[in-house]
């Protein structure tokens, strides 16, 4: 699709009072545009149109919210993005109920995505880690937009309206204790909740369980909270389930299972698992070379105890 044929095309179709199916014409076409279906992508053309969208919608409360949300964010996540004209548009959109600006007004207002890192897990100090989209999109440094106030009110917003990505980053914002005292059983009785529709949770009630988070420890219950993760592909879960197995914790200790479970979460892209698994044929296996590889892999990654399993071994580099 041409930009010649667009403009004939937004000609003929842009006027007063459309019909419900020319104002359908135009949104998708600002849809193509801004997403670069079947045509060149073109963001400015398409806020053009997604603004008419909006005017055309005074008595579509939903229509004129998609427009609006689009419109913040495109000028969220351009090339050359205008943070400040994204929240002027997701503050319209969120104000005439739309949750998905809610949840994006929420995570620029926490400095970037919300969600725990998972890699710490091993540890006690789980921490989180701005920067990039749960969803894979890369978010713009809106570190100065800092407000964790405003993000828990638009995340909890949401989340009371019903959104899952609203409980689950209000869920991660009271365990770390963002906008809100950390509170780590209304934090387990959320992951409860969460884990009725999506089994990422089941990662969060096992740590729960494994680290005392909330309530006491139970090796045997974080097994079963795992082992339901696992069985849904989670590779955090496959990852803690070789924990468990490695040190038996809850379970008799068997290092073949540990391995195992550590491969399945290294396939699944897990980056601790392939240090974990380093350390196992360094610790349990004698296995020098084999360690080293693994540690080296996730190394590549960045994965901190490798680099320093690295250097225990005496490489630098």
């Amino acid at each position: 699709m041409g930009k010649n044929h667009i403009n004939d095309t937004l000609k003929i179709r842009i006027k007063k009072d459309m019909d419900e199916e020319e104002y359908l014409y135009l949104f998708n076409l600002a849809y193509a545009l801004d997403k670069g279906l079947f045509c060149e992508q073109d963001e400015d053309t398409a806020i053009k149109l997604y603004k008419i969208c909006a005017e055309q919608s005074d008595n579509d409360a939903q229509s004129k919210c998609d427009a609006l949300n689009n419109i913040g964010q495109i000028y969220l996540i351009r090339k050359e993005p205008d943070v400040d004209k994204s929240i002027e548009y997701l503050k319209e959109a969120a104000d005439l109920g739309s949750i998905e600006a809610m949840i994006d007004l929420g995570n620029i207002y926490s400095g970037g995505y919300v969600y725990v890192k998972a890699g710490d897990c091993r540890l006690d100090n789980i921490t989180c880690e701005p920067g990039v989209m749960l969803w894979g999109t890369q978010m713009p440094d809106v570190s100065k937009y800092k407000d964790e106030k405003l993000a828990v009110h638009w995340m909890k917003k949401a989340a009371d309206l019903g959104s899952l990505k609203g409980l689950f980053n209000y869920a991660n914002m009271i365990h770390n204790g963002i906008g809100v005292r950390k509170n780590y059983k209304k934090a387990l009785s959320l992951w409860q909740e969460i884990s009725k529709n999506d089994s990422q949770a089941f990662f969060f009630l096992g740590l729960y369980h494994e680290k005392g988070f909330g309530t006491k420890k139970d090796y045997k219950k974080a097994y079963h909270y795992y082992t339901l993760g696992a069985l849904k592909r989670d590779p955090f879960c496959y990852n803690q389930l070789g924990v468990l197995y490695g040190k038996g914790l809850g379970v008799d200790k068997n290092i073949e299972k540990a391995m195992s479970c550590y491969m399945g979460a290294a396939k699944l892209g897990d980056v601790l698992a392939h240090t974990n698994i380093g350390w196992l044929y360094q610790h349990e296996l004698s296995n020098l070379e084999q360690a080293e590889e693994w540690y080296r892999k996730a190394a590549c990654s960045g994965e901190e105890h490798a680099i320093e399993a690295l250097r225990g071994l005496g490489y630098e580099n």
